[in-house]
């Protein structure tokens, strides 16, 4: 039988006809497949119906109290050229909603990666909670792009500019293992943001400093003995802070004077020479049982000092001895 081309009249004055539920649909003569669907409800949407593989496919295009007829058949045009093509509408809408949300895949990064391969991983926790969620927690990982990341950028170098390039380097590496994990099949939108330019802040205790120093770190071993003498160790081994911060005991080699600090930024182990007041330091410092961490922190077991308290430490040991 052939089909009369349906009119937008018709949409509009369309009624649910059909008993116990039953598929309501009037279909257009002039797009082969298209149709209004009617719901008991009075509500309409429009669809296309078309087969693939000879499977009978059922896609909803849209509300009819949103889109109009012609605008319909646009649609409909569309995606049915694509099914001529050899696709399938129907498969590439539930693929594209399947696609997790940042929030979502976050937790799958810090376990799956981050917790694994990065002794940072609470920062980047830390960022994720602060930075990441509250602006991109709602997207699919298909649906951030450049843009988004870069006035992201812009908000947060407004307050923190170093802070707002180490958030753009963590999703980097989350969208980096996204790709590879075959939950995004597009470029790295974080790849193509620009960071701003940071400083170099290396800085080396004058000798003039050090009277004043050697004070102000001697009055914070009553509050914290193992931040104090840490802070020390940076001073006599020149290592750096998340170096000290994981040593443990086994890295210390007595005989030969050295400490072997494996795991670096170059993949290598590192040899720091001991002196003898860095030796004399190491022996007069107390071991916690059961902790092998050197410098162990003193309100949890089993792991090392605390970055806070260490921060904590340094900056009252600075004020301390007015060190800029």
């Amino acid at each position: 039988m052939t089909r009369k081309k349906l009119t937008q009249r018709q949409v509009d004055r369309a009624k649910y006809s059909g008993t116990n539920n039953a598929r309501c649909v009037l279909w257009d003569g002039l797009i082969s497949g298209l149709g209004c669907r009617v719901y008991p409800s009075g509500n309409k949407s429009y669809i296309i119906q078309y087969r693939v593989k000879g499977r009978e496919r059922l896609l909803t295009i849209g509300s009819a109290t949103v889109l109009s007829l012609e605008e319909a058949r646009k649609f409909a045009r569309r995606h049915l050229l694509t099914v001529i093509e050899g696709s399938d509408p129907l498969k590439s809408r539930r693929d594209a909603a399947s696609v997790p949300t940042i929030a979502t895949f976050s937790p799958l990064y810090l376990d799956q990666y981050a917790k694994i391969h990065k002794k940072s991983w609470a920062k980047d926790e830390s960022r994720i909670k602060n930075h990441i969620i509250p602006r991109f927690g709602s997207f699919q990982l298909n649906a951030l792009d450049a843009d988004d990341i870069r006035r992201a950028h812009r908000e947060i170098s407004s307050k923190t500019p170093v802070e707002a390039n180490r958030v753009i380097e963590l999703l980097a590496v989350m969208y980096q293992k996204a790709i590879e994990w075959g939950y995004h099949d597009a470029e790295n939108p974080a790849k193509r943001v620009k960071f701003n330019k940071e400083k170099k802040r290396d800085r080396f205790i004058k000798k003039s400093e050090l009277p004043a120093l050697r004070k102000a770190i001697k009055a914070e071993e009553s509050k914290n003995l193992y931040a104090s003498k840490i802070l020390w160790m940076y001073l006599l081994t020149g290592a750096r802070k998340e170096e000290l911060r994981n040593a443990t005991w086994e890295n210390v080699d007595w005989d030969a004077q050295v400490l072997r600090l494996p795991d670096t930024k170059n993949g290598t182990t590192d040899f720091k020479p001991l002196s003898n007041a860095a030796i004399e330091l190491l022996k007069d410092l107390p071991m916690v049982e059961g902790n092998p961490f050197i410098f162990p922190s003193t309100h949890k077991q089993n792991v090392p000092i605390g970055e806070g308290s260490l921060d904590r430490t340094w900056r009252r040991v600075r004020k301390a001895a007015s060190l800029k």
